[in-house]
């Protein structure tokens, strides 16, 4: 199952409420097998409590920030390739597909969602609906820009490789600015290890 079906989003709540739930049970269970159980003990399964349900929410807004960074980095060669197709010709439906082809070792993320997102083109979606449902599937700023420029430029029969040419170059800039950032931030990061490893 993919990471947004709902079978995934069961067991996550599932392992969620065990972690929370499982270490006040075993102080429980101790104390009813004969053990000696103290006001301590189960401040500390509450405590563990707490923590189990913090680890999951922490492990998937991880997941969430190094998935919509994937997508980030790869939009801007996506919609490279989509204007070369669409200049060569070919339809918005035949660009999709030929693009998740040639993305598949480059950007597996995003073509993955371009997987889904043809299979929503066979199972006779429109590509602005398709599309739709991608921004919505990952609720990724440039996916939803995209999202709307496409759906536009059909709306009001526009030229639609102009649209995804300022597009790209807005995201490739969006993607160099954050490269600078984080190039910022470590030197930031690089004094502490400085001070206190090097210089004593």
């Amino acid at each position: 199952a993919g990471i947004y079906s709902p079978a995934a989003t069961s067991w996550f709540f599932v392992v969620k409420l065990l972690l929370t739930l499982a270490p006040l049970a075993v102080v429980i269970a101790l104390g009813a097998i004969g053990f000696h159980v103290t006001k301590n003990h189960l401040l500390c399964g509450l405590a563990a409590g707490g923590i189990g349900a913090l680890l999951p929410s922490l492990w998937l807004e991880r997941r969430i920030r190094r998935r919509h960074a994937s997508l980030r980095r790869s939009l801007p060669d996506f919609l490279d390739l989509m204007i070369v197709c669409l200049e060569g010709g070919l339809s918005l439906q035949e660009t999709i597909r030929r693009v998740n082809e040639e993305l598949k070792l480059a950007h597996p993320v995003l073509a993955y969602e371009l997987g889904m997102v043809q299979r929503d083109i066979d199972l006779s979606c429109s590509v602005d609906q398709a599309l739709k449902r991608f921004a919505v599937r990952t609720d990724c700023e440039g996916v939803r820009t995209l999202s709307t420029f496409i759906r536009e430029s059909q709306r009001f029969d526009t030229e639609i490789t102009d649209a995804l040419r300022s597009h790209a170059d807005m995201l490739r800039s969006q993607r160099e600015q954050l490269a600078e950032e984080n190039a910022q931030k470590a030197a930031v990061k690089i004094l502490i290890p400085t001070l206190l490893l090097i210089f004593p």
